[in-house]
């Protein structure tokens, strides 16, 4: 990885402004060094790594905690980026209109497109998938499927494969609670054609395609709340990494937009696996005692794994959904055990794989595209139990390679 050359050659300047450099600098120190920083970078490429917090502090004679605050204050400006463990890295340039792009077109008609999903065993990311493949065989492409398992490292693996296998583009649902990867980092840096699906990464500059989640979830709440339900609780339990999966941190956003006017402090309504270590009754069993200790009547279900782990709870305490206890669940409609009477949100998930699919081949024509793309998503009630994800397997697999 390219690094910023040493900045040894910045002096520091004065407050009155006496000694002269490639830059005036009367700020406090920290802000000298931050301007000092912002100077050069804005000469060197996008996604080059700056040296190390102990470099700096040396080149600039000063301790880590000034060079701390000024980075900071390049990563509010949105100028830099830091990953722990990683580095920190000069942010892409988004226009003013936020668009991204123009690249260079590729002018292959035959397109070969990978498409990286954790997995296919869930109805989302099924619905995912039909959307895409159906999208790319409309344009007479092809498809190279790859599956991460929710992991991180194996996403890096497939990518880098795709990438020797002559992928045009690539489609990426990234893994849960990523908030970095190298190999997505390297499509940036070779300019490399690709949209993200669901889940943004942040301070990478890449257009992603997903429901409105912070919007969809204010929705959700404000519904529930006006059933004439005063206490709703948001329930993220099968999510291992919900407070750095960006889908499920805007939908708790929305939750809290709408709650917080309401009871104040909403710690004791969000309920996720951090929360406590994982119980010896189970995750259904640390549920249901909670239920009991009544106040909580309602409850926004953050994925499939979470209405499932709800109703379970709710059995054990004969509590019957939707008579006694509401939820409205994320896409609680496509699973088997969704219950007549029950609300969901519909986030058209076949709709959000072709836009994707759709912006990729913007993007491969040398379009500037969006950073954010929003599919609607619709609150529904549901009229009879859910469908089995089965059922469609066998509509998604045919067009596409796996690897």
């Amino acid at each position: 990885m390219r690094s910023l050359h040493s900045y040894a050659s910045y002096a520091l300047i004065p407050s009155d402004g006496s000694r002269k450099g490639r830059c005036v600098l009367k700020d406090p120190l920290f802000k000298q060094i931050a301007k000092a920083l912002q100077c050069d970078i804005a000469n060197h490429p996008e996604w080059v790594r700056l040296p190390g917090e102990g470099e700096l502090a040396d080149q600039f004679g000063v301790g880590t905690s000034t060079i701390k605050r000024a980075l900071q204050e390049l990563v509010e400006a949105d100028i830099i980026v830091r990953s722990p463990g990683k580095g920190t890295f000069v942010r892409e340039r988004v226009s003013a209109t936020g668009m991204i792009g123009p690249r260079d077109p590729v002018k292959r008609e035959d397109r070969l497109v990978g498409v990286v999903l954790p997995g296919v065993n869930d109805p989302f990311a099924m619905g995912l998938l039909q959307g895409i493949i159906t999208a790319l065989h409309q344009e007479g492409w092809q498809a190279l499927v790859g599956l991460t398992e929710d992991r991180q490292e194996l996403e890096a693996e497939v990518i880098a494969t795709m990438r020797r296998r002559g992928v045009d583009g690539l489609l990426v649902f990234p893994a849960e609670g990523e908030m970095y990867n190298d190999e997505i980092l390297r499509l940036k840096v070779d300019r490399v054609p690709f949209i993200l699906i669901d889940r943004d990464l942040p301070g990478v500059a890449v257009p992603c395609v997903s429901a409105n989640h912070r919007q969809v979830a204010e929705e959700a709440t404000r519904f529930l709340i006006e059933q004439n339900h005063q206490s709703v609780a948001f329930i993220a339990i099968s999510s291992q990494y919900p407070w750095s999966t960006s889908s499920v941190v805007q939908r708790i956003e929305g939750f809290r937009q709408v709650m917080e006017p309401r009871v104040g402090d909403t710690a004791d309504y969000i309920w996720t696996r951090d929360i406590i270590e994982t119980p010896s009754t189970g995750w259904v069993g640390w549920l249901a005692a909670r239920l009991s200790q009544g106040g909580v009547s309602a409850a926004l279900c953050n994925s499939i794994g979470d209405v499932a782990l709800l109703m379970k709870a709710l059995a054990m305490l004969n509590v019957s959904c939707p008579a006694q206890f509401s939820l409205v669940g994320f896409d609680y409609g496509l699973c088997p055990e969704a219950v007549a009477g029950a609300y969901w949100v519909d986030q058209h998930v076949s709709a959000i794989g072709a836009t994707a699919a759709e912006y990729l081949r913007m993007m491969l024509d040398g379009n500037a595209v969006e950073k954010a793309i929003t599919v609607p998503a619709e609150l529904k009630r549901i009229a009879s139990a859910g469908v089995d994800a089965t059922e469609v397997t066998a509509r998604v697999h045919p067009d596409a390679s796996v690897i």
